[in-house]
């Protein structure tokens, strides 16, 4: 099997679009042409015919200097004689329980365009890597039956394939794929002219000399050719579109004097929540934690080696050697990689004897000082309520052990290389790896060597070999076990979530508590039956690598120790410090908006698709939906999952399986910590949040929801 990237896929598409006659941006005619990764501004505030809103929308927004939209560039933007008809959208995916995020991050694409360019603009998805590679190529465009997708839950699959106004569906291990990804030249030139040259050149010489690929791209040329020719879909009717478009106006009326959000809420608690941890094991009760910490909080981000005892309020019980030994301790923990160096806690030595807390808790340091004094002290008593309820959270105790003792990691580590690293016998690695798993009721070989409820073997064994998650196993667990035992393995997964089962079997969670109807095996025996099978898809997934030096796995396990405690949905500290300012919040509504409207009518599953919310005011009605996005990288993905989920509860799937609009989609307000910048929050306003808050204005937020009292309701 050769090795595919995203760009193949995305130069099969360019191939097939060079195939049915349309040209590059750089190519001079008219006629039919295409853009990559490009588009023309959106028409809907210049024609009235595409969005009655058009003319107040364009006054307005030269008035106010707000950007237009698209805000995302399709794969390929299609033009005929200049004018805008088409998009392709090229999906594929390593990380199959990441499938309802892709659904939702190509919809909004798919949403922005047919809003901003019109409801006869076509919204074409190319989707790889999605039917069994014995199958072919297949275009759709509505089903009545499940449509499974490689890896995905079989509903999200079903629907990512009906929901645009054409899907083209491929096969696994697709040969012109195949044939394509291993004539590449060893280096490809770096700039993306010279690269697609270098593409479309390997593309034309496959073609000319291979029969199998000039089959497979003709067969796909075809049923991308008839896509583009075809009408759009009739599930989004003029008045969904209508509505979309109302929705956007509105929003675009409340983006005025919006502002970029840079805060580190999030981070700068989880990495507060470490170190109060780690004074309190370094000292005891010879120092007060809590103090120590809101001493540091408040304290200059860099100070100098000396004046850290006086921070912490160490008293002459404490010696000096102590106090470096905690600095030392802060210096050694990774809280973030960049091009994979670790950026520690503390930078121990700033320079001048000095140390300085990393970019993001210096940054979460800094915006304190903005805060009243007042508002100041509720977040501290709010702050160490939430770092009791860490601390009692799964597997803690042992996560905190690990970062405060390196010798702990270091025996860990010493132990599995000893044990598995370089076995070049698969059966040997498997019975070896099985017999030192943890279960209920067994204390295999490594918890002698350091006592954990986490099954650690394996996660040290990821660590040596740069496996950086559980990919394979979750993907190739559930067919090994259906081949040995004749029936599914979800029924023994939480909620059936496959993805969840693997944690718990690393994370040494009891199973057998989440085990639902059409389980065969009982708690005993499923450990029995599955640890020989987890541990070949462990063998599998280390394959040919090469194994990381001892030391830098120590670095890479203690990093992926402390994410536990900075990325871990558990442990988000953005929805305690909400509730804690809206007394009348109460559990949020689990939102279902048309997507799942449709799945439920065509009976694939009555769970697809949803959206759970952060919170509900109980004296308003209104939806409250929190988000924390650190790094420009990140924040695309997040805000177009956030807007299409939004745009889906404004739209309601009639008895025809089209969409119309929802009457009453109810209110939503966005909180928000990390990295936002004005065009994304445009972009949320046009998808329909009332209004976007930072941490430090939940009064604003307040005053918000003042009018909105005696109006509640909302549609789920």
């Amino acid at each position: 099997m050769a090795d595919v990237t995203g760009r193949s896929y995305e130069a099969f598409g360019e191939f097939l679009l060079r195939q049915l006659g349309y040209r590059d941006q750089w190519t001079d005619g008219s006629g039919r042409q295409y853009l990559y990764e490009k588009h023309q501004e959106a028409l809907c505030h210049v024609d009235k015919s595409i969005c009655l809103h058009s003319v107040e929308c364009h006054a307005f927004s030269e008035r106010e200097r707000l950007p237009y939209g698209p805000w995302y560039s399709p794969d390929f933007f299609v033009l005929d004689g200049g004018h805008p008809v088409a998009c392709l959208h090229v999906t594929h995916w390593s990380n199959p329980r990441d499938s309802h995020r892709k659904f939702w991050r190509t919809v909004e694409d798919h949403f922005e365009y047919k809003s901003q360019f019109g409801r006869d603009f076509l919204s074409i998805n190319l989707v790889f890597v999605a039917l069994d590679p014995d199958q072919q190529p297949r275009r759709v465009v509505d089903s009545q039956e499940l449509i499974p997708l490689h890896g995905w839950s079989p509903a999200n699959g079903s629907m990512l394939a009906v929901s645009f106004d054409s899907s083209i569906l491929f096969p696994q291990e697709y040969l012109p794929i195949e044939e394509f990804a291993s004539a590449l030249p060893e280096a490809v030139p770096g700039s993306a002219r010279k690269r697609r040259q270098v593409y479309n050149s390997v593309w034309e010489a496959l073609y000319k000399k291979s029969k199998s690929v000039r089959k497979g791209v003709d067969r796909a040329a075809r049923l991308l050719k008839t896509a583009l020719a075809s009408g759009p879909s009739p599930r989004y009717t003029p008045a969904a579109i209508t509505k979309l478009q109302d929705v956007c106006w509105e929003g675009r009326k409340r983006s005025v004097a919006l502002h970029p959000t840079e805060t580190r809420y999030r981070k700068g608690l989880q990495q507060a929540f470490i170190i109060r941890e780690l004074v309190a094991r370094m000292f005891g009760s010879r120092v007060d934690p809590d103090a120590a910490l809101w001493s540091i909080l408040t304290s200059n981000p860099r100070f100098s080696w000396k004046a850290l005892r006086g921070i912490l309020g160490a008293t002459k019980s404490v010696d000096d050697a102590e106090i470096d030994a905690l600095r030392n301790q802060l210096a050694s923990v990774p809280v973030q990689m960049v091009k994979r160096k670790p950026v520690y806690l503390l930078s121990g030595a700033a320079g001048l004897e000095h140390a300085e807390w990393n970019p993001d808790l210096k940054q979460f340091i800094l915006g304190l000082r903005y805060v009243k004094s007042e508002d100041l002290a509720s977040l501290r008593r709010a702050v160490e309520d939430l770092f009791t309820s860490y601390r009692t959270a799964y597997s803690m105790h042992w996560v905190l052990a690990d970062l405060a003792d390196p010798e702990r990691i270091r025996r860990k580590v010493e132990y599995v290389g000893s044990r598995f690293v370089g076995l070049t016998d698969k059966a040997t690695f498997i019975t070896r790896l099985t017999e030192d798993l943890l279960d209920p009721g067994r204390r295999p070989a490594h918890q002698s060597v350091v006592e954990d409820m986490h099954n650690w073997p394996p996660d040290v064994l990821f660590a040596f070999y740069d496996l950086g998650s559980m990919q394979h196993i979750t993907t190739a667990l559930p067919a090994k076990f259906a081949a040995v035992f004749g029936h599914s393995l979800r029924p023994y997964a939480y909620m059936n979530n496959l993805g969840a089962l693997t944690s718990h079997l690393i994370a040494g969670v009891p199973v057998g508590q989440f085990f639902s109807n059409g389980t065969e095996l009982a708690e005993s025996d499923f450990y029995e039956a599955i640890w020989p099978l987890f541990a070949e898809c462990v063998w599998e997934a280390i394959g040919k690598r090469k194994a990381l030096d001892p030391v830098v796995v120590e670095v890479n396990y203690r990093y992926k120790k402390a994410m536990r405690i900075i990325a871990a949905p558990d442990l988000e500290p953005i929805s305690f410090l909400l509730l804690r300012s809206l007394p009348s919040l109460k559990k949020g509504p689990t939102l279902r908006g048309a997507f799942n409207g449709l799945s439920v009518k065509r009976g694939w599953s009555r769970a697809a698709l949803t959206t759970e919310t952060t919170g509900q005011d109980g004296m308003t009605g209104a939806i409250i939906q929190t988000q924390a996005v650190i790094g420009a990288k990140n924040i695309d993905h997040k805000v177009k999952e956030l807007a299409s989920r939004l745009r889906s509860v404004h739209l309601r799937c009639q008895v025809d399986s089209c969409f119309g609009a929802e009457s009453n989609p109810g209110q939503h307000f966005l909180v928000v910590d990390g990295d936002w910048p004005v065009d994304s929050k445009i972009n949320l306003l046009e998808a329909g949040y009332s209004g976007i808050f930072e941490i430090a204005e939940l009064d604003a937020l307040t005053d918000a929801l003042e009018p909105l009292k005696g109006a509640k309701g909302v549609s789920k």
